[in-house]
C-alpha cells in the first residue's frame, strides 16, 4: 500500500508541476491584459475625441449657417427699404402736413437722397447720368427760388407788421 500512495503522490506532483504555469507565462498574461485595457482606454480616449472634433464641426457649421440667414435676412431688409424709399410717392407722405414749409422741405431732401440711391444704383449708364444730374440742377434750381420766395415773404410780412404798428400809432394819437 505503501507503494501505491508513493505511486499517487509522484502521480500528483507530476500533475501539480505539469499545470504550474511559470513565472514568465503569468507575466506574460498580465501584461496581454494591462495592453488590453490600455488599448481599450486609448480607444475610449480616440472616440471622445472624435465625438468632441464632430460637435465641434457641427457647432462652426451651424454658426456658419446662422451667419449666412442673419446676412440674408439684413440684405432683403436692406432692399425693403431701399424700395420703401425709392418707391414710396411723395405727394401722399407730405401732402397733409401742417406745417407745408417743413413738408417741402422734407419731401426735397427725399428726394435729393432718392436721387443718390438711383444714381448709385444705375451709375454706369451715362444717359442716366446726365438726366438725374440734369434732375438734381432743377431740384437745386426749385430749392434756391423757394428761398427767395420765401425771404421775401418775411420781408413783406415785416413791412406789413411796421405798417399796422404805424396805423395802430396815427389811430392812437
Amino acid at each position: 500500500m505503501k507503494k501505491i500512495i508513493l505511486f499517487f503522490l509522484f502521480v500528483i506532483s507530476i500533475f501539480s508541476f505539469a499545470t504550474e504555469k511559470s513565472a514568465e507565462q503569468i507575466m506574460d498574461e498580465l501584461r496581454e491584459k494591462v495592453t488590453k485595457r490600455e488599448e481599450a482606454k486609448l480607444r475610449e480616449e480616440q472616440e471622445k475625441i472624435k465625438r468632441e472634433e464632430e460637435a465641434r464641426k457641427e457647432k462652426e457649421l451651424l454658426e456658419a449657417k446662422q451667419k449666412e440667414e442673419s446676412e440674408k435676412e439684413a440684405m432683403r431688409l436692406i432692399k425693403e427699404k431701399r424700395r420703401q424709399i425709392t418707391e414710396e410717392p411723395l405727394e401722399e407722405k407730405y401732402s397733409r402736413a401742417e406745417d407745408k414749409v417743413a413738408a417741402y422741405e422734407k419731401a426735397l431732401e427725399i428726394a435729393e437722397a432718392r436721387m443718390s440711391f438711383i444714381e448709385v444704383k444705375d451709375s454706369e449708364d451715362p444717359t442716366l447720368k446726365a438726366y438725374k444730374t440734369n434732375i438734381s440742377k432743377k431740384y437745386d434750381d426749385i430749392k434756391k427760388e423757394r428761398q427767395k420766395i420765401l425771404a421775401e415773404r418775411e420781408k413783406i410780412q415785416r413791412q406789413l407788421k411796421d405798417l399796422d404798428e404805424l396805423e395802430k400809432k396815427v389811430k392812437d394819437w
